[in-house]
């Protein structure tokens, strides 16, 4: 199970983009601010997307044999990565919790050919009720697509902390979640 954004966003951002749109002298990496390491180091592992390989059907890491299934877990906007992870790419199966902005890409909802499943707090303070009305339209009967409401419970509910946090509800999604990627991962 793939729980890193920078693994989902390597998927589904860069995907298909030359590599010189990237890393070249006008390119977007020269706008980024990095934290470690740097673009030619990324640029160098042999699971970039840019290299041209999928990291979904990579060839294993640390001497181990290459994985046959990846999931995908996003919160918020990482929630928005899911949707577009199972849209995008050939991931075996996604989760997002309270995504944002999905309502907005419900046209690449036919693309979806692995099981997704989204979680949605009906008083989500981000992703207000038409939004939710319209991801419910779009996805209701797609038949890779699982949709979760909690009912009163408010954008990052299953928060490791704050006050935004619903023990209750986290527990239900994050046991859903578990339930959902044993039956698609294995």
């Amino acid at each position: 199970v793939v729980n890193n954004c920078r693994a989902s966003l390597d998927v589904v951002t860069f995907r298909g983009v030359p590599r010189e749109d990237l890393a070249g002298p006008s390119g977007w990496a020269s706008k980024w601010q990095l934290i470690a390491g740097s673009v030619a180091e990324w640029g160098k592992r042999s699971h970039s997307p840019p290299g041209g390989e999928t990291p979904a059907r990579g060839g294993g890491s640390a001497g181990q044999p290459p994985v046959q299934k990846v999931g995908c877990v996003g919160y918020c906007l990482g929630g928005r990565l899911a949707y577009m992870a199972a849209a995008r790419t050939d991931i075996s199966a996604s989760v997002g919790y309270y995504g944002v902005m999905i309502d907005q890409m419900l046209n690449e909802s036919h693309a979806i050919a692995n099981p997704l499943m989204l979680h949605i707090p009906t008083a989500d303070h981000f992703v207000g009720p038409e939004a939710q009305a319209a991801i419910h339209a779009g996805l209701d009967g797609h038949p890779k697509v699982t949709l979760h409401d909690y009912e009163g419970l408010d954008h990052g509910f299953a928060t490791e902390m704050g006050d935004r946090r619903d023990d209750a509800g986290a527990r239900l999604a994050d046991s859903r979640t578990a339930a959902f990627f044993a039956a698609h991962l294995g």
